[in-house]
């Protein structure tokens, strides 16, 4: 039987790993919000760009 700081130091271990694993699946749906963002920004940017020059995309 191990004592029980062991145990705890186990517990902690796992806490952090899995507080580890959330926070970089976190960055990694950042990263994929902000190129969504940064995409639809710039698709924004052309598609008014075009709207002032004159040209009509959906017709």
């Amino acid at each position: 039987m191990r004592p029980l700081l062991f145990l705890a130091a186990d517990f902690f271990a796992v806490f952090f790993v899995a507080l580890f694993l959330v926070a970089v699946f976190f960055a990694a749906l950042f990263l994929v919000a902000a190129f969504f963002a940064v995409f639809l920004a710039v698709f924004l940017l052309a598609f008014f760009a075009a709207a002032l020059l004159g040209e009509d995309f959906l017709s």
